[in-house]
């Protein structure tokens, strides 16, 4: 069904003909492809940690994201994206340091994650195990503190690099609100 908009004598016009035919308000007419969503194992993987990333990145705080504007990023509205591609980037190195953190690190790690309300990210069709939510905030932290030391900045709150014994310092620095 097309769909018709604009003032007066300049009407632009955009839709679909019976399933074979798109066009668009610019004058594009292009062949109908039915979209797809084939959920590979691999697609799962991605969406798995991109859901985790986005569930660190929801929890920063503003003084964090103040620090991460004016010291790390030419154009400061993209700070998310940088933290988000950190995570990504960094996701492999970040669970062998998660994996080699002992019981009581990790569970320092997944009580704080709960405290933020960061919970697994579990996308069904994945063929990697799904991401707790300490294990998210730790290689968002580890991301992070990466991204700072890259640029030769010391890591806010004085943290250090993620490890065992300081969830608690992360979690509050990376939370923390002017």
């Amino acid at each position: 069904m097309a769909k018709v908009t604009g003032p007066l004598f300049s009407l632009t016009a955009a839709g679909q003909l019976a399933k074979t035919l798109i066009y668009d308000s610019r004058g594009y007419v292009r062949q109908y492809v039915k979209p797809t969503d084939a959920k590979t194992a691999e697609q799962g993987n991605i969406r798995q940690r991109w859901s985790a990333a986005a569930k660190v990145v929801k929890i920063i705080g503003s003084d964090y994201v103040a620090q991460i504007q004016t010291t790390l990023i030419e154009n400061p509205y993209n700070w998310t994206a940088t933290v988000i591609r950190a995570f990504m980037e960094t996701f492999e190195a970040g669970r062998v340091q998660w994996d080699a953190l002992d019981g009581a690190g990790q569970t320092a790690w997944e009580s704080e994650a709960v405290d933020l309300g960061i919970f697994e990210s579990l996308v069904t069709y994945a063929s990697e195990p799904f991401i707790t939510g300490g294990e998210a905030l730790f290689i968002g932290c580890y991301a992070i503190s990466l991204i700072f030391k890259r640029n030769g900045f010391d890591l806010a709150g004085g943290s250090g690099m993620p490890d065992g014994t300081n969830a608690t310092a992360w979690a509050t620095a990376l939370t923390a609100d002017a």
